[in-house]
């Protein structure tokens, strides 16, 4: 990327915004940046899946509660999720597979299926992530696929990025995670669990086998959380895991951390949180149980038991 944070001409600026290669506004800012909806961190999460119910986690006071007009259009699980700081999007899914996408409305807790947003192919078993204009919804089965669609919030709209691939057919996603500029999905199959990772640029919509990180196993149908500066990616099966891997954003290197590992293995978990914490719940055989990551001190802890699913959930 060129250098566009030193002096510069106003005809050099134009050169390098067409490219897409200028700072976005809201990293030319220290966090939080002013230019962001509001300078808090958000204060809840959503989890849904494996039935058609939504449950609401406050990350203020760890406790969660089921949402009663969050409800997904159609029942599902091994679904992929993506949003920003006014709405969630829940795309594919199976039985099926399904292409559904559904939009959940942050400002009134309500969910209603998005017509213009389906997915390009049916799947499930998948990675999403994204930044606070687009969700990337990746890979996925069945078969294993490679395909990137792209979900633009401003129009609520869905459609496949043709020259963007992850770089190998797979599904049985192992989490994703990023911040404003990139996007890195994790693990996978066919073939034996993968400990690679892709990254996404989203200024140039291109996708890259990472060179310089691995998971320190390789894993599948596991979840991830993380904020501006790093990504955690957890749980997992092939071998069943309780591991925590970090992921560094400005080096690109990945390492497990030992004193972080989940209090239960989870196979088919799902995560969210905010910038200080990570919240990871569910998985298989159906748990309703919470994990809570302390990006501060790299430490994982339970949540006691007010923080539980409304009822268990994998996938």
């Amino acid at each position: 990327m060129a250098d566009t944070r030193g002096v510069f001409r106003l005809k050099l600026a134009g050169s390098l915004k067409s490219k897409g290669e200028w700072v976005p506004l809201a990293q030319v800012f220290h966090n939080p940046s002013p230019f962001q909806l509001n300078n808090t961190s958000p204060n809840v999460g959503y989890f849904a899946g494996n039935l058609s119910t939504t449950d609401k986690v406050t990350f203020t006071n760890d406790t969660t509660a089921a949402v009663p007009g969050a409800f997904l259009s159609v029942g599902r699980s091994y679904l992929a999720a993506s949003g920003n700081l006014s709405n969630g999007y829940f795309g594919g899914g199976q039985p099926g597979p399904k292409t559904t996408m559904d939009k959940l409305s942050y400002s009134n807790d309500t969910t209603a299926f998005l017509p213009g947003g389906n997915l390009s192919e049916a799947r499930y078993n998948f990675w999403g992530t994204g930044n606070s204009d687009a969700g990337y919804f990746a890979g996925g089965l069945s078969p294993a696929k490679s395909l990137v669609d792209k979900v633009t919030y401003s129009t609520d709209t869905t459609a496949r990025i043709p020259a963007t691939n992850l770089s190998s057919n797979r599904g049985d996603a192992s989490g994703a995670t990023g911040n404003q500029i990139s996007g890195y999905f994790a693990g996978g199959s066919p073939g034996g669990p993968f400990s690679g990772f892709d990254k996404i640029s989203y200024a140039t919509e291109v996708i890259a086998r990472l060179s310089t990180a691995d998971l320190h196993t390789g894993s599948q149908e596991g979840s991830a959380a993380g904020n501006s500066n790093f990504g955690y990616f957890t749980g997992g099966q092939n071998p069943a895991g309780t591991a925590v891997n970090k992921l560094t954003y400005s080096t690109e290197t990945c390492a497990r951390i030992p004193g972080a590992n989940l209090s239960v293995v989870r196979n088919g978990s799902g995560g969210t949180g905010n910038e200080t914490d990570g919240y990871i719940t569910g998985g298989a055989p159906a748990l309703s149980s919470f994990d809570k990551i302390t990006y501060s001190t790299d430490t994982t802890a339970s949540v006691p038991s007010g923080g539980d699913l409304s009822v268990g959930r994998k996938g």
